[in-house]
């Protein structure tokens, strides 16, 4: 035993101190004891028993880790959708402009009536390319509603995607929200007889 005390007069009680609980530490006996060896097989048993919980929480956590990749990867998908369903909510003021484009040439067709045959050359000549381009509008806007009519379908399409793609986020969230419950409290191991 090493007991530390200076020869300093302002150091006494201090060194007074130490010599008393130096020799009381002298009186402190300690006995060792050897422990009891633990059975092998209770051993084995418990390590296995580890090694079974270590792979479950590692497998757990890889699930985890997967299952959040696959989450993040689905919000994503959401996002794209979502925006891809705004452009189109933006679309569509000019598909309805075409529409009534649409309705006011039709209505323009069924109200004209048919020239006369006695009309001056210049206003045949006129009458032809007017009617030449009303037919080209017509060409025009039937194809701009067969793409309306497509991108509806696309429309519809997306919001199917988008509610799948939400019913198993909402999927996954809930499984992740068990996972962590469950990682947050274990069940008890039993003891098992030995």
């Amino acid at each position: 035993m090493v007991a530390n005390i200076s020869p300093a007069l302002s150091s006494f009680s201090e060194s007074s101190n130490t010599l008393h609980w130096a020799d009381r530490a002298k009186e402190i006996k300690a006995a060792a004891l050897q422990a009891a060896p633990v059975a092998p097989v209770a051993a084995a048993r418990e390590g296995a028993c580890t090694r079974a919980t270590a792979e479950a929480q590692a497998a757990e956590a890889e699930m985890l880790a997967a299952l959040r990749r696959e989450n993040e990867s689905l919000k994503r998908e959401l996002d794209c959708l979502r925006l891809q369903e705004e452009q189109e909510e933006e679309e569509a003021h000019p598909r309805q402009r075409r529409r009534q484009t649409l309705e006011m040439a039709d209505a323009v067709e069924q109200a004209s009536e048919p020239a006369p045959a006695t009309l001056p050359q210049g206003l045949q000549v006129e009458l032809s390319v007017k009617e030449r381009e009303i037919a080209s509008l017509n060409s025009q806007l039937n194809h701009l509603a067969a793409r309306a009519a497509e991108a509806e379908a696309a429309a519809r399409d997306a919001s199917t995607a988008k509610a799948q793609a939400q019913a198993q986020l909402k999927e996954k969230d809930e499984f992740i929200a068990s996972l962590c419950r469950q990682m947050a409290h274990p069940p008890s191991m039993a003891s098992t007889p030995q």
